[in-house]
């Protein structure tokens, strides 16, 4: 079974739209009105899509347990293991929120939130900030910083999280 995605851009249903062209010049006939096709492909995927996350944490053992839970509930969730990757794939997929840890290899979670903010495509992005740092300047740094909310490890469920971005999504 096909697994549907959200298209991430406009561009993406023009894809489809010219897929389905050549599929119609090839049957001599139109299959679908381009109008139609791409209002049926958005419901479509409306429907299905509950979200696409980036999760950035380098403990593989919490980046599985929440990614096995999270896609369970229907959405779809990368993960990346290090800061500088973390960033790289979230400027390149525009994910709808963000999982982040704070202490990271190769960039720190609150640098990334700097720079995250400091853009205007990711100015109202739920950044939903992940950690065990024991040093409370560290996290008033990430709330500054822009963290839609901050949470402990060792105090926060699976559930709890998925309340949360639900909830930062609008998905609830």
């Amino acid at each position: 079974m096909a697994r549907l995605i959200r298209p991430a851009t406009l561009a993406d249903l023009d894809t489809v739209v010219r897929f389905n062209a050549a599929i119609a010049e090839e049957s001599e006939g139109k299959i679908l009105d381009d109008a139609i096709l791409r209002r049926g492909i958005t419901a479509v995927l409306d429907d299905v899509h509950k979200g696409f996350y980036i999760l950035v944490e380098d403990d593989t053992v919490v980046g599985f347990v929440y990614r096995t839970f999270l896609e369970k509930n229907g959405f779809e969730i990368q993960i990346a293991t290090d800061g500088m990757t973390g960033l790289a794939r979230i400027l390149e997929t525009c994910p709808d929120c963000i999982l982040l840890d704070l202490m990271l290899p190769k960039m720190g979670g609150v640098e990334i939130l700097k720079r995250l903010r400091a853009l205007e495509s990711f100015a109202k992005t739920p950044i939903i900030v992940f950690t065990n740092a024991f040093v409370p300047a560290l996290v008033d740094e990430a709330v500054k910083a822009g963290a839609t909310k901050v949470f402990n490890k060792l105090d926060t469920k699976p559930h709890m999280i998925l309340q949360v971005l639900q909830e930062a999504t609008g998905e609830i």
